[in-house]
């Protein structure tokens, strides 16, 4: 399964507790796996916050994931021209 995600730094601060990170995820339903990498990013860049965007959910196993840690899910809005 491809998998390609863009990182973006929300903010970008002096105390590193106040940056985020905003994960795009081009997947339909997010799994354990991606959540995990996202998750893994987070810890290597001392981040502790995280928003995620997802096109169709997530998986109930990545859903018990997200519950232990400090990320926000939201739902992609397609952009109408």
């Amino acid at each position: 399964m491809p998998l390609r995600t863009r990182v973006v730094s929300a903010a970008e601060f002096l105390l590193r507790t106040d940056r985020m990170f905003v994960f795009f995820s081009d997947v339909a339903k997010v799994g354990i796996k991606p959540i995990k990498l996202y998750i893994e990013r987070m810890e290597m860049d001392q981040v502790a916050n995280a928003v995620v965007v997802v096109q169709d959910g997530i998986t109930p196993s990545a859903k018990q994931v997200v519950l232990y840690c400090k990320l926000e899910l939201f739902p992609a809005i397609p952009v109408q021209s």
